[in-house]
């Protein structure tokens, strides 16, 4: 029984040993994108069949004998010839007429490839065959936008490895550059600050959202303009500003301009005037800006009495 036992054991093990041993190699595909490039990385796929015309059989016929002759007291006879051989003696025994294979036929053979097409934004990017790999990088152009694209791959020997992708890529975050601008106060002019409308960039004053513009600042006063991304999408350079700050400093050298001194006109009055001749006298002033528009005034309104008193003395000269 043990020996029975022992021979099944030995019988498995020679069966186990003989098995072959074969590694698998699956086909693989990785289709990848960035913002930047789309990356199409196929392996493992079967080798492509080159495509082979059929070739013609080229021969000729040719004619053969068996000689025959008595040789060391018996017949001897040769095996197919195309001419006698050596020495004497030799008949002709048997004839006949065979067909001579110069070179055989080739059957035709149909070429086989695997295909891939890649299409980026519609646009047709690659469209060719390949054999056991293909490993290509295409760029997608602008990163900061997103880009469509569609891979088709055809396997000639296995269609379940056949592959349709469509995806599309993710935008790099784009750089983006707040500015805000100030201007200080004049004489004759308050300060101001200009938030520049820049896309991604939000700006807040006190932490609260303000729209871009020009903005008026009360002298002495400080304003303080932050800046931050409106989403993922944009981003800061490291080196980017992102606060703004100014105080408008009222200036100190500031003058009232004195407006010009009118000189003093005599007027003369026309035949038989009652009235007699009048001056206009301006009067300086100096001082604050009301004071001299006050004495402006003043002037313009003494020269108007002025001139209707002597049309007043033209018209009671003409009754006389």
């Amino acid at each position: 029984m043990i020996k029975k036992i022992l021979f099944a054991l030995a019988v498995l093990g020679i069966s186990f040993a003989v098995l072959p041993t074969t590694t698998a190699s699956a086909h693989t595909n990785s289709i990848s994108s960035t913002c930047e490039a789309l990356t199409v990385n196929l392996i493992n796929y079967a080798p492509e069949v080159q495509a082979q015309a059929a070739v013609q059989e080229q021969s000729h016929m040719e004619t053969q004998h068996k000689y025959t002759r008595w040789q060391s007291y018996q017949w001897v006879t040769t095996d197919w010839l195309t001419a006698a051989p050596a020495g004497t003696g030799w008949t002709i025994t048997s004839t006949r007429t065979v067909k001579i294979v110069d070179k055989a036929a080739v059957a035709a053979v149909v070429g086989k490839s695997n295909t891939v097409k890649v299409t980026i934004d519609g646009v047709v990017k690659a469209d060719t065959t390949f054999g056991t790999t293909y490993n290509t990088i295409f760029s997608l152009g602008d990163k900061y936008v997103s880009h469509n694209y569609n891979v088709t791959v055809v396997a000639y020997d296995n269609h379940q490895y056949d592959v349709n992708k469509s995806g599309t890529s993710t935008p790099c975050p784009k750089p983006v550059v707040p500015s805000v601008t100030f201007t200080q106060p004049t004489c004759t002019t308050l300060g101001s600050y200009t938030i520049v409308a820049v896309e991604g960039v939000q700006y807040k004053i006190n932490g609260e959202v303000v729209a871009a513009g020009t903005y008026p600042a009360q002298n002495g006063s400080t304003v303080t303009v932050t800046a931050s991304a409106t989403s993922a999408s944009f981003v800061f350079d490291k080196n980017t500003k992102v606060s703004f700050s100014s105080t408008f400093t009222a200036p100190q050298d500031c003058t009232v301009e004195q407006p010009p001194v009118v000189p003093t006109t005599p007027v003369t009055p026309g035949k038989g005037s009652v009235l007699g001749a009048s001056t206009i006298t301006t009067l300086p002033y100096t001082g604050s800006s009301a004071s001299v528009i006050a004495a402006t005034a003043f002037s313009i309104f003494a020269a108007i009495s002025t001139i209707l008193g002597f049309a007043l003395r033209r018209a009671f000269s003409t009754k006389a």
